[in-house]
């Protein structure tokens, strides 16, 4: 990477920013693995806070990917993030708004 921009700078923004989203900073971890097709980093959160990463249809972690792929250009590198979502728990389901109080 060119630029002054290392991946341990990225890195450390990655988690910085993560933490001041989500309830719980200290389970923020942020890995990454170089291939071929450039730089994948892998953000992991706690369970509960995966919502708040994640954004309404997907919003925050939209911006987050526009972000890195701003400093990945500069940087003359490809960036790309992954977001581990944890399973929903068994028996989780959906609840749907009851509609019959709003007619």
């Amino acid at each position: 990477m060119e630029s002054g921009i290392t991946v341990e700078k990225i890195k450390e923004w990655l988690v910085y920013t993560a933490s001041l989203m989500v309830a719980n900073p200290s389970k923020v971890e942020v890995n990454h693995k170089n291939d071929e097709r450039g730089i994948l980093f892998t953000l992991k959160v706690d369970p509960s806070d995966a919502g708040k990463i994640l954004g309404k249809v997907g919003a925050h972690v939209k911006a987050l990917r526009e972000l890195l792929h701003m400093l990945g250009m500069n940087a003359q590198a490809r960036i790309s993030l992954q977001v581990d979502v944890p399973e929903r728990p068994a028996g989780y389901e959906r609840r749907e708004p009851d509609r019959e109080k709003y007619v």
